[in-house]
C-alpha cells in the first residue's frame, strides 16, 4: 500500500471539505505560485481559479512584470512553484537535484524554459538552459517547503473565493504570519 506524505495527509484533511479535489488542488497550486512570487518581492495584482469546468486552471498577475535579469530568474522560479508544490505533494520528498517534474504544471515548465531560453541564454555565465532550470527549480521547491502551511491555508481560501486580489493577498499572508 502506497503511504501518503505528511503533506497529503494535511491537504486531505484541512482542504477538501465540500470542494471538488481538483479544484483545490488547482487552488492550491496557483496558491504556490503567489506565496512564491511575494517572498520574491514580485508583488501580485490577483490570483485566480476558472469556474469553466471545460477549462480547469487558473492564473497570477503581476502588478509589475520588467524583466530585469533579476527579476526574470525570480518570474522564473515562480512559473516552476506550482509544480514544484505538485511534486511535493503526490511524491512527499524530493529525490535528486535533477528529478522531473510531475505531469502536473507542464505548461508552467514550458513557460519556464520559454523565458529562460529568450533571455538567459545570451547572457554570459549564467550556464545552459537546463542548468539555469534546475537551479531555479530546487529555489522554488525550497521556497515551497519553507512555505508549506501558508500556501495550503491560502489554496483554501482560494478555492472558496475563486479570485484574490494582490491586496488581498498581501492581508492574508501577513495576518496568516501574525497568528503563528
Amino acid at each position: 500500500m502506497e503511504q501518503k506524505s505528511d503533506w497529503s495527509v494535511e491537504l486531505d484533511r484541512s482542504v477538501l471539505g465540500k470542494h471538488e479535489l481538483s479544484d483545490v488542488l488547482i487552488a492550491c497550486h496557483e496558491a504556490a505560485h503567489a506565496v512564491v512570487a511575494e517572498e520574491l518581492c514580485l508583488p501580485m495584482k490577483s490570483v485566480r481559479i476558472y469556474d469553466d469546468r471545460r477549462h480547469r486552471g487558473g492564473e497570477c498577475r503581476y502588478l509589475d512584470p520588467e524583466a530585469r535579469i533579476n527579476k526574470l530568474q525570480s518570474s522564473i522560479v515562480v512559473s516552476l512553484a506550482g509544480p514544484a508544490f505538485e511534486k511535493l505533494l503526490y511524491l512527499g520528498f524530493w529525490v535528486a537535484e535533477n528529478d522531473e517534474l510531475s505531469d502536473g504544471g507542464p505548461t508552467d515548465t514550458e513557460q519556464a524554459r520559454e523565458m529562460a531560453k529568450v533571455r538567459l541564454e545570451c547572457i554570459p555565465g549564467v550556464g545552459t538552459v537546463d542548468e539555469q532550470i534546475a537551479r531555479l527549480l530546487l529555489i522554488a521547491r525550497d521556497i515551497v517547503i519553507q512555505n508549506w502551511n501558508l500556501i495550503i491555508a491560502l489554496g483554501r481560501e482560494l478555492a472558496v473565493a475563486r479570485r484574490i486580489s494582490g491586496k488581498e493577498l498581501r492581508q492574508f499572508i501577513a495576518e496568516y504570519w501574525r497568528a503563528r
